[in-house]
Formats: C-alpha cells, sequence, structure tokens
C-alpha cells in the first residue's frame, strides 16, 4: 500500500482499495491482475519473443478479439480483461467479459498460482495460459482454440494456424496486433 501512497493513485483509489482490495466473485480470482495508472496497458509477451506494447487486442480471428485490455474507467483500479476461446465442436464463447467470469457452460476452468492465471475447457481444445513477469508485462505462455474452420496454437512450437507457421509481430500503440 505505501508503493501506491507514493504513486501519486488519487485518495479515493487507496481508500476504495482498503475498504476492498480486490472484487469477489466465485470462479475467478483477479487478485493478481495489474493495477494501471492512466491509460497504461500492459505489455504482452509470446513465446518466441514478440512484445506487443500498448496494444489493447493483441490477437483476433476472424475479426474477433481473442484476448483484449483496456485501463479501468475508475483511475487506479485493474487492469481490464476480456477473452473469447472456442473448443472443439462448440461455438467461441465469451469466457471473460470485463474481468468477469462469464462461460456459458460448467466445462470451462479456471485456475489460480501465484502470478499465473489458466483458462482451459474440459476437452482440451481451448486454453490460455499466462503469467505476470513484471506490474507492466504479461507473458502469454499456451493458447490454444479452434475457432470456425480456424485452429490457432500458441506455444513453445510458436504460433500455427491450422498447422502452418505464423509470425507474430512486435508491436507499439496499435489497437490490434496481429490478425488471424
Amino acid at each position: 500500500m505505501a508503493i501506491i501512497e507514493r504513486g501519486g493513485v488519487p485518495a479515493e483509489t487507496i481508500a476504495r482499495l482498503r475498504d476492498v482490495p480486490v472484487a469477489i466473485q466465485a470462479g475467478l480470482d483477479r487478485s493478481p491482475l495489474l493495477f494501471t495508472v492512466d491509460e497504461q496497458i500492459p505489455d504482452i509477451v509470446f513465446p518466441g519473443g514478440a512484445r506487443m506494447t500498448g496494444t489493447y487486442c493483441p490477437i483476433t480471428v476472424d475479426a474477433r478479439p481473442l484476448l483484449s485490455f483496456r485501463p479501468q474507467p475508475v483511475p487506479g483500479g485493474p487492469i481490464v480483461m476480456s477473452l473469447v476461446l472456442g473448443a472443439v465442436d462448440e461455438e467461441p464463447d465469451l469466457i471473460v467479459k470485463d474481468n468477469e467470469w462469464r462461460p456459458a457452460s460448467d466445462a470451462w476452468h479456471f485456475e489460480r498460482r501465484g502470478n499465473r492465471y489458466r483458462f482451459s475447457h474440459r476437452s482440451g481444445t481451448a486454453l490460455l495460459a499466462f503469467a505476470h513477469r513484471t506490474a507492466d508485462e504479461i507473458a502469454i505462455e499456451a493458447m490454444r482454440g479452434v475457432f470456425g474452420n480456424t485452429i490457432l496454437e500458441i506455444g513453445e512450437r510458436g504460433t500455427l494456424l491450422n498447422n502452418v507457421a505464423v509470425t507474430i509481430p512486435s508491436v507499439r500503440s496499435q489497437l490490434v496486433g496481429m490478425h488471424l
């Protein structure tokens, strides 16, 4: 809390954080989400080293943002995240909308260990795993999903779109980082 007080965060925000440090919702622990000052968007780092700085939607498939970030409308609040994933034989599902756990079925699972988040479908065909490395950086460790006829996989083998290698470029201050 002392770091927040020294950082120029408004007194109202500090008071709110002391009263309710983290919004509580069954199924999704948001406690390690990055807290923002002003219009800060965290850097997104992908396996292989590509970095997206100031990018609200790192990846879109068929014009649908899979993972998106925006600053909290209330200054000093946690970054706002939304996530769409698709599993085999199912329509893509809005798993998280503006930091709220909202999957349409109970086939989706959320797990947090330390600074790591993992969203997965029980079929194993859809997944997002990421970690907060620093106060302003999120590292994507693995992502996979099925979106119509498109299969996306990001991980140790690189980025594959329908089993064809794709290069994710490093970008700065773009609304969308990569259209797939």
